[in-house]
């Protein structure tokens, strides 16, 4: 699906979930339910702080239907994140990665090395085993998005979704592409701010 630009002055705080004990053991962790480790909880926390230190104020907060999103949702508000509304988007569930999950990266490095690299390189060409292509994934993830933007045509809403899920949206929005999607699916516990029409970089923390 092709982005369109959107005239607005609409912000989102795009929020990956804090770490879960499969990111320590570096293990594919697609859309299963795994609780966030102490580590991840203390980086949700710090980030709560932060976002109440800024003053930042959510019209609406939406979270994947995950755990570990809706775990990090809570905690968020918890630490002192103003948020008016929070609400939960099955759209925005993370990719499947079928019978990968579960398994180490790299395992699937030593034994598929072909599709390592190709799922590095090409990651729109590789379907997990009994997984989702990330095309497929994009069908149901962009409609809830421009849905999103279409409903707040201002202000500011924070969406907590996993990797590779978050650089969807972001490439969607105009800030990049979807690359190297083994380092993407290691990314956790980090937050962005997106201008939605704006043109501008988006602001990494």
């Amino acid at each position: 699906m092709d982005s369109e630009p959107f005239d607005t002055m609409l912000q989102i705080l795009l929020i990956r979930p804090g770490a879960t004990e499969y990111d320590r053991d570096h293990r594919i962790q697609g859309n299963l339910n795994v609780p966030l480790s102490d580590e991840g909880r203390e980086e949700v926390r710090q980030m709560g702080h932060a976002f109440r230190n800024q003053g930042l104020s959510l019209r609406c907060l939406y979270v994947a239907s995950s755990e570990p999103s809706q775990e990090t949702a809570k905690l968020l508000i918890e630490s002192g994140l103003d948020c008016r509304k929070l609400k939960a988007v099955e759209a925005f569930q993370n990719l499947d990665q079928g019978l990968w999950q579960g398994m180490l990266i790299e395992d699937i490095r030593r034994s598929q090395p072909k599709i390592y690299r190709m799922y590095q390189d090409s990651p729109e060409c590789i379907c997990p085993p009994e997984g989702e292509m990330f095309g497929e994934a994009e069908d149901r993830v962009l409609p809830a998005l421009e849905k999103l933007i279409r409903r707040h045509r201002d202000g500011m809403v924070g969406i907590v979704v996993s990797a590779p899920i978050a650089d969807m949206i972001r490439k969607f929005i105009g800030h990049g592409e979807v690359h190297d999607l083994w380092k993407t699916l290691e990314e956790h516990g980090r937050w962005e701010l997106l201008e939605v029409g704006s043109g501008k970089e988006s602001l990494l923390v």
